[in-house]
């Protein structure tokens, strides 16, 4: 793959995330989730919980991957790429993203907080 394909590639989950914004906004659950230690990133692009969670929790990660996924397999048609690649990059762009002291999970690694 081409520089330029990733360049393109990056400019679209760029505006993922900026659609993931107002989806913060009207979804405060999530942030206060994250604040609150109970959601985290992962590095595949993914949520999931830390740590012990109840159904609405489960219904708010569950809610926001399938969004994700959508969006992903999108730009990875898009671009002619794989889903697992376009999953792993905006892994790396979330986790970098993460306000200090929310929880990040690398690949192979532990909870623990930015």
């Amino acid at each position: 793959m081409t520089n330029l394909n990733w360049v393109k590639i990056a400019r679209q989950l760029t505006i993922l995330a900026l659609l993931w914004l107002p989806m913060a906004a009207n979804a405060l659950d999530l942030q206060q989730a994250k604040s609150q230690g109970l959601v985290g990133e992962l590095h595949n692009g993914y949520l999931a919980s830390v740590g012990k969670s109840s159904t609405k929790v489960e219904r708010l990660i569950a809610d926001i991957n399938r969004k994700r996924k959508a969006k992903y397999q999108q730009i990875a048609n898009s671009n002619k790429v794989t889903l697992s690649q376009i999953e792993n990059r905006a892994g790396e762009n979330a986790i970098n993203r993460t306000a200090v002291g929310n929880y990040i999970k690398a690949k192979n690694e532990v909870w623990k907080k930015k």
